[in-house]
């Protein structure tokens, strides 16, 4: 009976750990630290950047401060669209005061004297609710674009079915080990 009840459980394991587990890109837990408590029932129909040195001349509401490590796929930074969407994903219609710095990761060190520093950019900003009327339309026109959400979305699910499919071969090694361990054909 014990031998049955293996595979039974490595199957349901399997089952269990093959959803997404990894880290999530797009979660707003990881890279939003919120300001002010926000009642999101619509999320803007865009996201309007601001970088710092940029004048802001209109009224905001502050909501969070968002950051996103540099995220290259295939060649195309979409740090930006990661910082938009986690700002989006937090009811805000605008970041503002963007920049970017290098954040050192870890140092490699072989002897005193060489090293190597790993670095990669870090992009950040104030997640805001800007208060958006006809003169705002008029200077910095209508965003209704929503693009970054799509690219973001996508690259989440394409990176977990590679993780499942992963999970799922080593569940399906396990299996067979199991049945044949049993001495099942």
């Amino acid at each position: 009976m014990k031998t049955v009840l293996h595979p039974i459980i490595f199957t349901l394991l399997a089952l269990t750990f093959s959803q997404c587990t990894t880290y999530d890109i797009s979660s707003t837990r990881n890279g939003f630290l919120p300001i002010e408590e926000v009642d999101c029932k619509d999320k803007a129909s865009g996201v309007y950047v601001f970088f710092e040195n940029e004048p802001i001349d209109f009224e905001y509401t502050r909501i969070g401060y968002v950051y996103a490590d540099e995220m290259k796929v295939d060649g195309e930074d979409l740090s930006l669209d990661l910082l938009k969407y986690r700002a989006w994903a937090n009811c805000a219609n605008g970041i503002l005061f963007i920049k970017s710095n290098f954040k050192v990761d870890d140092v490699d060190s072989f002897s005193d004297a060489d090293y190597d520093v790993n670095s990669h950019r870090v992009y950040e900003g104030m997640a805001v609710n800007i208060t958006i009327d006809s003169a705002f339309v008029f200077k910095y026109g209508a965003n209704d674009n929503l693009t970054f959400v799509t690219r973001i979305e996508g690259l989440q699910k394409k990176n977990c079915e590679e993780q499942n499919a992963g999970v799922l071969l080593i569940f399906v090694a396990m299996f067979a080990a199991v049945f044949y361990m049993a001495g099942l054909p």
